[in-house]
């Protein structure tokens, strides 16, 4: 069974590309005309488009989501043997190859590391790309961001995921945010200062942002606040992650609107001093967790609690008369064949 609201991933970088051939007219492309051209930066590509490996693509998690960008691309792991710089991003769609002939959706594209991509000159027979040694004199710290970041074949400073910061606060460049849907985005800290400021990046992007911030912020000497966390969801819209208030949504949670907890685009209420007390509900099971925005129930069809109800009579637990009551005094409950919920004391582990 499926765990529902858990990390998937997809996500969106912009590459430096690695040659300049034209794109002609082709009959394989879906609506948008700007997929499988070449670029140099998601400027030249369409609206919410990426450009990773000199290829206006987009992320994807499946083939199935690649037919509309062209009828002979698929969902392909991007790697650095193939774009010839290491890539943060996972999977892409592009034409795969076994030669080059098999690359017909972008003209001039050698066959590399089993991809289809534009290049300057034909690959090597072990489709390696050989950098020009790296001056360290050039590698300087990021202005106010405390990040060394990683030199091009040009010279030129260019780590597309580097953070700086505005006073305490840290500021999400777009090649964090691409998404396509609800599911690709996650609520991360963009506080130095404690101020308790949320923004929103691509889930798959959360571990390069972690190994960003600490030295982003560890040069941070300004004042320091105390706060409430803001209760945050991330949201995909127009094609970019960003965080909007839990309270616009209609949430789902026990006893209120569980028909919603297995929508893909639903939203759990935030249940603050519940973290990691679960229910049942019927075949409904949820869990309380921390979400990237704050503590909020989780709808999981694997959970902790089977279904018919583990104690029917509840011959080992106790009775409340709802699911709150029940939340309240216990660590997991369920709802039993009359109406009630069976609440039993579970250890958890700190």
């Amino acid at each position: 069974m499926r765990s529902f609201q858990i990390f998937v991933v997809a996500v969106g970088l912009a590459l430096t590309a690695l040659g300049c051939a034209k794109t002609t007219e082709n009959p394989g492309l879906g609506t948008n005309t700007n997929w499988m051209r070449t670029c140099d930066a998601p400027s030249d590509c369409g609206e919410g488009d990426l450009c990773v490996c000199g290829v206006c693509t987009r992320a994807c998690t499946s083939s199935s989501s690649c037919g509309a960008v062209h009828a002979a691309a698929s969902c392909e792991v991007v790697s650095e043997a193939a774009c010839g710089v290491e890539s943060a991003i996972g999977r892409a769609c592009f034409q795969s190859c076994e030669t080059e002939g098999d690359c017909t959706a972008v003209e001039g594209a050698y066959c590399v590391a089993g991809l289809c991509v534009p290049a300057a000159e034909p690959p090597m027979l072990d489709a390696r790309v050989i950098e020009p040694p790296i001056d360290a004199d050039v590698l300087e710290p990021a202005k106010d961001a405390s990040v060394v970041e990683p030199v091009n074949d040009a010279g030129i400073v260019s780590d597309p995921l580097a953070l700086t910061r505005l006073s305490g606060a840290i500021q999400i460049p777009e090649t964090y945010t691409a998404c396509s849907e609800h599911l690709d985005c996650r609520v991360v800290s963009t506080s130095c200062d404690g101020c308790c400021q949320n923004g929103a990046i691509n889930r798959s992007l959360q571990d390069a942002y972690g190994e960003r911030l600490e030295p982003a912020c560890a040069d941070y000497d300004g004042l320091s606040c105390t706060c409430e966390l803001p209760d945050d969801v991330a949201r995909c819209e127009q094609g970019r992650c960003t965080v909007v208030p839990r309270a616009a949504f209609t949430c789902y949670g026990p006893e209120l609107n569980e028909h919603l907890a297995y929508e893909p685009e639903a939203v759990g209420c935030n249940c603050n001093e519940l973290r990691d007390k679960s229910i049942c509900t019927g075949a409904t099971a949820l869990i309380c967790t921390w979400d990237g925005g704050g503590t909020a129930w989780v709808a999981v069809e694997d959970g902790p609690c089977g279904e018919p109800s583990p104690d029917p009579t509840c011959a080992e637990g106790e009775l409340r008369p709802t699911a709150t009551d029940c939340l309240n005094d216990f660590g997991r409950c369920w709802r039993v064949p009359n109406g009630e919920y069976c609440g039993v004391i579970v250890t958890v582990d700190p």
